[in-house]
């Protein structure tokens, strides 16, 4: 049999390591990007702590809590319920707040918090048709979503406190 030469298999070799450790980075950062971007919701917890929210507090709390666990690297299915629980109920106390403190003097903030509420449905949503977006074949890519909405959920929110 034709065997490769020595330096042929140690460059092969080389390429093979250089491979797996890039995978390796990739499913490192993409695990983090959601633990870390899930810290967001801790302001929303102080925020709404000052304003005197304190439903409101604890509901960002419990899923700042359930998130952390979750977007750890030990994926708890239990806690990922616990999770969409948490999300569905603040988005419904969020809707509420603002259908409560909506008013002809804060058009401009509602109207922010309405387009940053349809940049989540669009990316959550039109993502799961098209398998786009957070439902990306490249879980990288997926997670920059997924945590862009952790960002802009948590900027809605702020802007419905603040009304």
């Amino acid at each position: 049999m034709n065997e490769p030469k020595k330096g042929q298999k140690n460059k092969r070799n080389l390429r093979n390591r250089k491979k797996q450790r890039r995978r390796r980075v990739t499913r490192h950062k993409s695990q983090n990007i959601l633990f870390y971007t899930s810290f967001f919701f801790a302001t929303n917890v102080f925020s709404t702590l000052y304003k005197g929210y304190y439903l409101y507090s604890f509901l960002f709390l419990s899923l700042l809590i359930t998130s952390l666990i979750y977007h750890s690297p030990s994926d708890n299915v239990i806690y990922g319920l616990l999770d969409k629980f948490f999300v569905l109920a603040i988005v419904v106390y969020g809707a509420h707040m603002l259908y409560n403190k909506y008013s002809n003097d804060n058009v401009y903030l509602t109207a922010i918090v309405v387009i940053l509420f349809l940049y989540v449905l669009y990316v959550f949503i039109y993502g799961k048709i098209v398998s786009q977006c957070c439902f990306h074949k490249d879980k990288y890519i997926a997670d920059l979503y997924h945590g862009s909405i952790h960002l802009t959920s948590s900027m809605g929110h702020h802007f419905i406190t603040l009304l």
